[in-house]
C-alpha cells in the first residue's frame, strides 16, 4: 500500500476594485494509471494499478494568473502554469504489448506542461459568451524511448481556441453557436510495412519508429443551434435545432492501417461525425 500527501495551495489578492491576481500550488498523486495506446487503430487507453513494482503518479502544478473586471460586464483572464508529472507510465516497446506481463511490458518516467491561457468573457447582455485561446507544450521522457530525450506526449495540442456565443432575440427565442480548434494530436505510425503471404492469406507487418513521429491534421468544428422555449407556472417547453459539424470537416479520429486491392499497404484516416442535424422537444412539469 502506498500513503500520498497531496497539499493544496491558494492565494489571491485584490489588486483594485477591478482586478486581482491568484497564486497556487497543489501536488496531486493518483494510484491508477492511464497508459496510452500510441499504435495505430482506434485509440484505446488502458488503464492499470499501482503495485510493487509500479509506484503510484503524482505531479506538482504551479499557477499565477491576474483577472480584469469592467463596468459594463466583460472580464479577462490570463493564466500562466507548470506542471512536473512523476510514474508516468509507457510501454516498453512504445506500442501496447499483447504477449509480456504487464508489469513487464510498461516502464516509468517523467512528463511535464506548461503553457498560457487567455480568456475574455461576456457576462451579460442580448449577445454574451467567451472566448478562450491556450498556448501550451506537453511533453515525456523515458529512458528507453529516443535515447531518453523529452518528446512529444500523444495529447500534446500547442494550440487550443473555443468560442462560446449565445444571442438572445428575446425571451423564447435564442441562437447560440460553438466553434472550436486545436492543433492536432500524435500518433505512432510504421517505419516500414510490408505483406507477406502467409497459408494462403496477406498478413501485414509493421516496423514502428519513434514513439508520437507524426502529428495528424489540426481539429476544428463549428456547431449552431436555435432555440425556442416557453415558461409557464406548472410546465416549460423548449424546441431546438441544432447541427453538429456545421462545415462538414472530416476531423482524424484516429489512422488505420491497410492492404488495397493490389496488396500494397497504405495508411488511412478515419474520421467520425459529419454535418449532423438534430432536432429535439422536451415539457417539463
Amino acid at each position: 500500500s502506498y500513503f500520498e500527501l497531496q497539499p493544496r495551495f491558494y492565494l489571491e489578492s485584490n489588486v483594485n476594485k477591478r482586478s486581482q491576481v491568484h497564486f497556487s500550488y497543489s501536488r496531486t498523486a493518483q494510484f491508477v494509471h492511464a497508459v496510452p495506446n500510441n499504435s495505430l487503430g482506434i485509440p484505446l487507453d488502458v488503464w492499470m494499478p499501482s503495485d510493487r513494482q509500479i509506484r503510484p503518479m503524482s505531479s506538482e502544478q504551479f499557477e499565477i494568473g491576474w483577472k480584469l473586471f469592467t463596468k459594463k460586464k466583460y472580464s479577462f483572464q490570463i493564466d500562466l502554469y507548470q506542471r512536473q508529472m512523476f510514474n508516468v507510465l509507457s510501454y516498453q516497446y512504445s506500442v501496447y504489448d499483447l504477449v509480456a506481463d504487464w508489469t513487464d511490458a510498461v516502464n516509468a518516467g517523467r512528463g511535464r506542461s506548461y503553457g498560457v491561457d487567455f480568456m475574455a468573457q461576456k457576462r451579460s447582455g442580448r449577445l454574451n459568451g467567451w472566448i478562450k485561446y491556450t498556448l501550451s507544450r506537453s511533453e515525456r521522457r523515458f529512458a528507453h524511448i529516443r535515447n531518453g530525450d523529452w518528446f512529444p506526449f500523444k495529447y500534446d495540442r500547442r494550440h487550443d481556441f473555443s468560442l462560446v456565443a449565445q444571442y438572445l432575440f428575446n425571451k423564447k427565442w435564442n441562437i447560440g453557436l460553438n466553434c472550436v480548434y486545436a492543433s492536432g494530436h500524435y500518433i505512432t505510425v510504421p517505419e516500414a510495412q510490408y505483406v507477406i503471404e502467409i497459408n494462403g492469406n496477406s498478413t501485414l507487418i509493421s516496423n514502428f519508429g519513434a514513439l508520437n513521429n507524426l502529428k495528424v491534421p489540426d481539429y476544428f468544428r463549428a456547431d449552431i443551434g436555435l432555440n425556442y422555449s416557453i415558461v409557464r407556472k406548472k410546465t416549460s417547453q423548449s424546441l431546438s435545432l441544432k447541427v453538429y459539424n456545421l462545415t462538414n470537416r472530416q476531423n482524424v479520429y484516429y489512422v488505420s492501417s491497410r492492404i488495397n486491392e493490389n496488396g500494397v499497404a497504405s495508411l488511412a484516416p478515419i474520421s467520425l461525425f459529419p454535418l449532423l442535424p438534430t432536432i429535439n422537444y422536451a415539457i417539463s412539469f
